[in-house]
């Protein structure tokens, strides 16, 4: 028996197609969560999620950078359908809710071209609240699910 846990760095097959795939978008790698080392927005820090991006190629709203002013936290915190997917124990207000914004925002601003659910990474099934959410709010094409991962390309 191993005395503490250990990172599971295989990468889902999802992430390999979208490395396949030269178009420009970026990959929205859920739960969400950043960190500058004094703050930590969201589900922060899970460096496996990070570090798939070297698999995908493209970039991608998760991480850790050192020293991020306060007002980089605030942008995200404000955006509509980012600020509930920060944190998706609180109930998605009307904005986060609005279709013509949420896509705007997720589609038109951050340039998302593939949503991926990280199943196991929600405290219990959180994830089907998540994904209903997104679902309801943006028009997604079903890629694929696994046991870890649900995927979804942006129209």
């Amino acid at each position: 028996q191993v005395p503490f846990p250990l990172t599971d760095l295989r990468s889902p097959e999802i992430y390999k197609t979208i490395g396949n795939d030269n178009g420009q978008f970026s990959v929205l790698i859920l739960p969400l969560g950043f960190n500058s080392g004094n703050v930590a927005l969201g589900k922060s820090p899970i460096g496996s999620l990070q570090y798939f991006q070297v698999i995908h190629k493209h970039p991608s709203f998760r991480g850790t950078v050192a020293r991020l002013p306060a007002a980089t936290f605030d942008y995200y915190r404000n955006l509509p359908l980012i600020k509930y997917l920060i944190d998706p124990s609180k109930t998605p207000d009307e904005e986060d809710l609005d279709s013509i914004q949420a896509y705007a925002t997720i589609k038109n601003q951050l340039n998302v071209g593939h949503i991926i659910i990280h199943k196991n990474k929600y405290e219990g099934e959180t994830y089907k609240k998540v994904q209903e959410v997104l679902e309801r709010t943006l028009p997604l094409e079903f890629i694929s699910e696994d046991e870890k991962t649900i995927s979804y390309k942006l129209k």
